[in-house]
């Protein structure tokens, strides 16, 4: 696995990723797994997903067409917007999604809402590079919160006792969240 540094990160950032994936990822290896990643670059890391897991079934959402021909056996590639929520409602549950796709507050927010309730008790959905919520372009044209502001108050949704629910976040049946450099990680 240490090919995903190459293939996600420089440096330190990679770094973080690889050690952050594989301690999570290490007991997951021998089961029958559903993956999607969403935003597949040149395609080589849905081939690391395949060869990590070797019983998965390793999907990829991206908007570019070119990216079908990445699809080869064990590897599916679906063609879309990830915030089309039709879409999205349309894919199957999941044991592991990371978004690693645009990486705008409005696709890693829109993903988060329809994809999570989508994901198996037990499974993990990651969002990669958390850092385009603080400042710059990508935060001032936003119209609603960060998604670094989403996920705090999700974390106070874990944190909180049942009765104490904060209003307009439904319970998203979190059992764990964990943070690194630009990186989270959210069991449920």
């Amino acid at each position: 696995m240490r090919e995903y540094v190459k293939l996600k990160g420089h440096g330190k950032t990679g770094e973080y990723f690889f050690n952050f994936y594989e301690e999570i990822f290490i007991p997951l290896r021998d089961y029958k797994l559903n993956l999607l990643e969403i935003g597949i670059g040149n395609g080589n890391s849905l081939k690391l997903w395949k060869q990590y897991f070797m019983l998965a079934d390793i999907w990829g959402l991206d908007i570019r067409p070119e990216c079908k021909n990445y699809e080869e056996d064990r590897i599916t590639i679906i063609i879309g917007d990830q915030t089309d929520k039709e879409l999205l409602i349309t894919l199957p549950p999941f044991d592991i999604i990371i978004d690693d796709g645009g990486h705008t507050m409005e696709q890693q927010q829109v993903s988060f809402e329809v994809l999570y309730p989508k994901l198996n008790k037990g499974g993990w959905y990651f969002i990669e590079d958390l850092n385009t919520s603080y400042g710059g372009e990508e935060q001032d044209k936003y119209k609603g919160k960060s998604t670094v502001e989403f996920l705090k108050a999700l974390l106070d949704n874990v944190i909180l006792p049942v009765g104490m629910l904060l209003p307009n976040y439904p319970d998203w049946q979190v059992s764990e969240m964990r943070f690194v450099s630009c990186l989270v990680g959210i069991k449920k």
